[in-house]
């Protein structure tokens, strides 16, 4: 039986070859390189070359073993960290009162805010005696200018100023319609300052819905009853236009 040299690629007889332990490549004695003293272990070029990236493979393996520890180990601390995120979550839930109302009727009353977020109002600001609607809107809106130009709002963003309600004791309130829901808010933020300087007992206010007006009455009677109990210095605070309870600073 016989074979072919690896290196010479001659015919060799299978009995008298050297062998490659690794690879089982067939050589002549003479073909292999190896003394006799070195024959009990044979390999080929190829293995040997191989042989010598052991070590390093090695290295590599042991580097990407870490690597996936690693990795299991922040994936365990991911998932602990989201079942504790959800159980935060459901907990939370649990303390979210159900929605009161008619689904329909809340999306009136968004409906109805955001059509008056450019609109103020202000109250107990005196009226005109002129039998003429012109004139009493055209005294009106001059009052108006003298209000916002404390704040350096100018004339030209009043788009219209009208009086709700019906004549009583005290002037009817104001509704001012503004050009946007920025200048809106300005003013309500300035609203203290620009009273103070006017020098009038008048106020400003948002242009409330019924159910806004609702609430802030609610408000202000538990701050009453607060106030009764012997807790002092509270105030309410439209907080992101909320009235809120709070202590004065």
């Amino acid at each position: 039986m016989s074979s072919v040299c690896e290196r010479c690629k001659g015919v060799c007889d299978m009995d008298r070859a050297l062998v490659c332990d690794s690879c089982c490549s067939m050589f002549h004695e003479k073909c292999s390189g190896f003394a006799g003293s070195e024959k009990r272990v044979m390999f080929c070029s190829e293995c040997r070359l191989a042989i010598k990236k052991v070590p390093l493979i090695l290295r590599r393996f042991d580097d990407l073993e870490r690597e996936v520890r690693k990795l299991e180990e922040e994936l365990v601390m991911l998932r602990q960290s989201n079942e504790s995120e959800i159980e935060t979550l459901k907990n939370s839930m649990k303390n979210v009162p159900e929605i009161d109302g008619d689904p329909e009727e809340l999306i009136a009353e968004i409906n109805e805010r955001n059509s008056e977020v450019n609109n103020i109002m202000v109250y107990k600001l005196n009226e005109s005696n002129s039998q003429s609607l012109n004139e009493r809107i055209l005294h009106d809106k001059a009052e108006v200018v003298k209000i916002l130009d404390i704040i350096d709002i100018r004339e030209d963003v009043i788009e219209k100023v009208i009086r709700v309600g019906k004549k009583g004791t005290i002037p009817k309130p104001m509704k001012i319609f503004l050009s946007n829901s920025g200048i809106a808010r300005t003013v309500l933020r300035n609203k203290s300052k620009k009273m103070e300087r006017y020098g009038r007992d008048i106020s400003v206010g948002p242009n409330q819905t019924i159910m806004q007006k609702t609430h802030l009455k609610r408000v202000l009677g538990k701050l009453e009853q607060r106030e009764k109990d012997g807790q002092e210095d509270l105030h309410v605070k439209f907080v992101w236009g909320i009235p809120t309870i709070m202590k004065k600073n």
